[in-house]
This record gives structure tokens, C-alpha cells and sequence, in this order.
């Protein structure tokens, strides 16, 4: 369950989403809704400026309720991306349901990509490692994946720093308009 997108959701990303792009962020809640409410507007604005000012091609924001981790490898696949960063809520734990990861990876194929391709920043949270500083961590590993001196686009800034819209893994029906703000 929130492994895959369902033949609608791969649809809606293939028709909404920027093909081909150096990096696509996608967000999650995973197993802790908590995590992306309290994290979402500290870790995303500050994370698509850098990437955008580091002259990488980036995709189109959006959320999958209850993803997991291996989602990233069939959403990298149909949008061509180089790379996909994935933030997604953690496991509670130690009362800690606030806790946020990021999961990166390069070029990742659902026929292919295992656990030790990605790369994991855990623990992003106000008491652990600051949204606005894993931001900055983050966008520094996607310009290293995605190979930005060499690649640079010029392209249109995301008018808003929000996901667009958003899907239900498990039974893939997109919401437009009711994505998180």
C-alpha cells in the first residue's frame, strides 16, 4: 500500500506535471500526517527557491496521501526525472509525531532501485534538524545529484510553493484544489 499510483494518478501526472526535469519534489504524509502540517511551510518554500536558484529544471510540487518510500521510483520513471526528492511524515516514535524525512534518490526505476540507492535525512523537525536548514541540505545533495554545472535551465518560477495537487495512493483519486497550504 502507497507503493504505486494507480493507472488515473499516472494519468494526471503525465498530463500536469513537467517532464523531463532535473529534480521533482514530491510530498507525502506517509505514516504522520503531523509531520508534513507542521513542517510543509518551512521546508518547501525555501527548498524550491534554492533548487530553482541553483539552475536545476524542477517539477511540479504535488502530495500523495499515505506514499511510501518506493513511490518515488515509479513517479521518477514516468516523469523522466533525474531526481526525485520525496519528504514524507515518519514513524511516530518516542512521542515524536512531528518528525520529518527526506528521501532523494538519482534516476530511480521501479524495476531497479533498491533501498541503498537513496539517501535519507531523517529527523526534520523543530526539536531535531530545522525545516529551513534540512531545506538547504537538501538542495545542495539534488544541484550534486542532478549534476547542475552542467545542466541549467531557464524556465518560469512556480507561481506558488504549494503542491498542486495531490493524489490518494491507495485508491488513486486526485483532489484538485485540496491540496496542503
Amino acid at each position: 500500500m502507497g507503493r504505486r499510483l494507480c493507472a488515473e494518478a499516472v494519468e494526471a501526472l503525465k498530463a500536469q506535471c513537467v517532464a523531463n526535469p532535473d529534480v521533482q519534489v514530491v510530498i507525502s504524509d506517509g505514516l504522520s500526517t503531523d509531520a508534513i502540517t507542521v513542517n510543509y511551510e518551512e521546508i518547501l518554500p525555501p527548498l524550491m527557491a534554492g533548487l530553482k536558484q541553483a539552475g536545476l529544471k524542477v517539477g511540479t510540487p504535488f502530495f500523495v496521501r499515505y506514499g511510501r518510500v518506493k513511490i518515488e521510483d515509479q513517479i521518477g520513471e514516468i516523469l523522466g526525472a533525474k531526481v526525485v526528492i520525496l519528504l514524507v511524515g515518519e514513524r511516530p516514535g518516542l512521542g515524536q509525531s512531528e518528525s520529518l524525512s527526506c528521501y532523494a534518490v538519482y534516476s530511480p526505476r521501479m524495476a531497479t532501485t533498491v533501498e541503498a540507492d537513496r539517501t535519507c535525512i531523517s529527523n526534520i523537525h523543530q526539536g531535531g534538524t530545522p525545516p529551513v536548514e534540512a531545506a538547504a541540505v537538501i538542495v545542495d545533495l539534488g544541484e550534486t545529484y542532478a549534476g547542475a554545472e552542467s545542466i541549467r535551465h531557464q524556465h518560469d518560477p512556480i507561481r506558488r510553493h504549494h503542491a498542486s495537487f495531490r493524489f490518494d495512493s491507495t485508491v488513486g483519486n486526485r483532489h484538485a484544489g485540496d491540496c496542503l497550504r
